[in-house]
Parts: C-alpha cells; sequence; structure tokens
C-alpha cells in the first residue's frame, strides 16, 4: 500500500511502479487469504489427529478385552476338551463293562436253556425213579424248587440283558452325540 501512494506522488513515472505495487498488494492479500486457510485447514486436521488418537485408544482398550475374552475361551475350551477326554474314557469303560455283562447274560440265558432242557429229562428220569423210592423223591422235590429258582434268576438275568443292551443302546447314541 505504501508503495502504491509512493508510485501516486511521483506522477506519470511511477506508474509502472504503481502497477508492480498493486500486484504485489493482490499478492500479499492473496498469501494472507491462503495463509487464513492453510490455518482453517491445519485445525481441522489437528482435530481429525486427536479423534483419530481417542479412537485408536479406544480401538487399543477393545482389542485388550477381546484378548482377554480370547483367553479365557482358550481356557474353558481346553477344560472342556480335558473333561471330554474323560468323559469319553469313562464311557469307553462302561460300554466295555456293560458288554462283558451282555456276554454274561447271553451265558446266563444258553445255561438256563440247558437247564430247561436238562430239566425235561429230569422230570422223566424223576417219574422212573419215582417208582422205585420215596426219599429220592424228597431229594428230587428240593432240585425242582432249586431249577425253579434258577429259571426265575435267569429270566430275572435275561430281562436285565434286555435292559442292558437297551441301555447300552441309549449310552452308544449318547456317546455319538460327542465328537472329539
Amino acid at each position: 500500500m505504501n508503495a502504491a501512494i509512493e508510485a501516486a506522488h511521483v506522477g506519470n513515472a511511477g506508474k509502472g511502479f504503481s502497477v508492480v505495487a498493486d500486484e504485489i498488494r493482490k499478492l500479499a492479500e492473496n498469501a494472507q487469504e491462503q495463509s487464513k486457510k492453510i490455518s482453517r485447514d491445519i485445525h481441522v486436521v489437528e482435530s481429525a489427529i486427536v479423534e483419530v488418537v481417542t479412537s485408536s485408544d479406544r480401538l487399543g482398550n477393545a482389542f485388550s478385552k477381546i484378548d482377554h475374552s480370547i483367553n479365557q475361551t482358550k481356557e474353558i475350551v481346553k477344560l472342556v476338551s480335558v473333561a471330554m477326554v474323560e468323559q469319553k474314557s469313562g464311557s469307553e469303560n462302561l460300554l466295555s463293562s456293560l458288554q462283558s455283562l451282555n456276554s454274561l447274560t447271553d451265558g446266563v440265558r444258553s445255561g438256563s436253556s440247558e437247564m430247561n432242557m436238562g430239566n425235561e429229562s429230569l422230570v422223566e428220569d424223576v417219574t422212573k425213579v419215582r417208582n422205585l423210592a420215596s426219599s429220592i423223591e424228597e431229594e428230587l422235590s428240593v432240585v425242582w424248587q432249586a431249577a425253579d429258582d434258577l429259571d426265575e434268576n435267569a429270566r430275572n438275568a435275561a430281562q436285565m440283558a434286555v435292559d442292558a443292551g437297551h441301555a447300552i443302546r441309549t449310552m452308544e447314541a449318547a456317546v455319538g452325540k460327542f465328537k472329539i
């Protein structure tokens, strides 16, 4: 502005200087406006940086919580895995025991059938022997009672075998639901 005033004082000789002074003024005004704009942009960038830092802190806290939760979940998964291995082992032992019981029950059932056939033969022999001696008849009465008890026990064992077989199938179905 001072240059424009001085150019006006000089008159015609200062006209060229006046144009340069005018351009310098415009450049100064433009520089001042750009400086204000840059200042506003810097404030916007500073605000954005503060928001990013704040968000970054929150994100770091969230990741810490997630990491903690993941570690807790890992521990729970380990415990469940150990429990499932133990449960599988126990189930296998139980299944083995039930299969052994089932085999024993089959043996009892087979023996019971043989005893039933033997009982029929024994009845025929008892009829023949009854005519021979009354003392033998008393002994045969005791044998009959034992045979009846055995027959009932065999039926009970057969029913237990049926129940055990059902329990085995139920357990196998339950064990089959667990996958490791």
